[in-house]
């Protein structure tokens, strides 16, 4: 089988969410990075406020300031968490850039191409899990590499083919 395609943003983006389901740390800093560092300022905001009616002026003034850094945490922190995946897709897919990437498989290796760029092989045996939702599945190698091929690139027949060799050898989210 034989198709080709290139990866969006949202396509690495829904990798992303399966990277999560299979990397315990992963999961853990998106938590902290974009729930936990905002929830926590609000709950300083919360304190302060109450704060304000049953504290001294001296003891307000320090937790002011200190809410003030948390406040500041809860907006750059999610926001650099953002950034970093979009700088993470721009080093992932930098290789195909005006390029698009061949996929090539049979029943011992499925192979990713960059046309006078890069190429890589795999037998089916190398991947470890596999997820696949609307837009994407996601094979990966490991629990910190993996490769995303978008829905686009084949048809339902194709994609039928590629679970028959991948799903016997990986666990599947």
């Amino acid at each position: 089988m034989h198709c080709e395609y290139k990866v969006t943003y949202e396509d690495f983006i829904h990798s992303i969410k399966a990277y999560r389901k299979v990397s315990g740390a992963a999961l853990f800093v998106y938590y902290l990075r974009v729930w936990m560092f905002p929830l926590l300022a609000t709950l300083s905001l919360l304190f302060t406020i109450y704060g304000f009616f049953f504290f001294s002026q001296d003891t307000l003034a320090t937790l002011v300031g200190a809410n003030g850094g948390l406040l500041l945490l809860a907006i750059l922190v999610p926001i650099s968490y953002r950034i970093e995946l979009k700088r993470n897709y721009k080093l992932r897919t930098s290789l195909a850039v005006d390029a698009t990437v061949s996929l090539d498989f049979n029943d011992q290796t499925i192979c990713f191409t960059i046309p006078s760029r890069t190429e890589v092989s795999y037998p089916w045996t190398s991947f470890t899990d596999y997820s696949e939702d609307s837009i994407v599945g996601t094979l990966f190698v490991g629990k910190a590499a993996f490769h995303t091929i978008p829905k686009r690139a084949m048809d339902e027949a194709g994609w039928s083919e590629l679970r028959q060799y991948v799903l016997p050898h990986v666990r599947q989210f």
